[in-house]
């Protein structure tokens, strides 16, 4: 009996976790919210890393990574797109809908573009430079010894600790490990971004779909394009 009244206060206490855990992961409003997933992305939300699929909430101070050969796009709370390649970690510090307020972002590594209708103000944080973005759209890259931001629409000043530049449409800003920030152009600046010129079309099926139709887009919006065309 004393056997049974453990095992029972065990899987209450289980459960009270559980449903702790669960009410931590609400938010309201969201910050954002995975539109694309393709091959491996993760969430980490305070509980250890959690595999994603298309449509999770995602919450303030959660990171989002991508693995080998994957990425994903985010919507985000300010109505700017978020694209990550691939092995890229961002974690969404403050992400507001007001245009004249800032919203924040820590890049760990990896490469990221955005895109927003509007201009907005957005300062993302990285290893080697921090990037003051206004404007409608930039990428940013992370590598083991350096940052590279890309000014495609807009105006972006970068700082470090060892000085600041201001950038603008057509021209990069970068920071290598312990020095301060420089400008220089770039007389394709989309070229930085030919990861994330093409997402694959989200594949819509009806009542008429066939099962091999049906298993397609399972597959394909579980991020597995290659098994869904084999499907097809």
């Amino acid at each position: 009996m004393k056997r049974v009244f453990q095992t029972l206060c065990l899987s209450f206490t289980v459960a009270v976790i559980a449903a702790s855990t669960a009410q931590a992961r609400e938010c309201e409003p969201a910050a954002g919210r995975l539109v694309s997933v393709e091959g491996l992305v993760e969430i980490e939300s305070g509980a250890g890393w959690k595999s994603a699929d298309v449509d999770a909430s995602l919450c303030e101070e959660d990171t989002v990574r991508t693995g080998r050969n994957s990425r994903a796009a985010i919507s985000l709370l300010n109505d700017a797109v978020l694209r990550l390649d691939q092995n890229t970690t961002v974690r969404l510090v403050d992400i507001t809908p007001e245009p004249e307020e800032r919203s924040f972002l820590d890049m760990i590594a990896g490469a990221i573009q955005s895109f927003s209708r509007d201009p907005r103000r957005l300062e993302v944080d990285t290893p080697y430079l921090n990037a003051t973005v206004e404007g409608t759209e930039f990428a940013l890259l992370v590598t083991d010894d350096r940052s590279e931001l890309t000014v495609l629409e807009g105006q972006v000043r970068a700082s470090n600790d060892e000085g600041a530049v201001s950038a603008t449409s057509g021209q990069i800003a970068e920071a290598p490990a312990g020095m301060p920030p420089t400008i220089r152009l770039i007389a394709r600046p989309r070229d930085a971004v030919q990861w994330a010129l093409y997402y694959p079309p989200i594949l819509a099926v009806d009542a008429a779909a066939t099962p091999q139709e049906a298993e397609a887009a399972k597959l394909a919006k579980a991020g597995r394009p290659d098994q869904a065309l084999d499907t097809l």
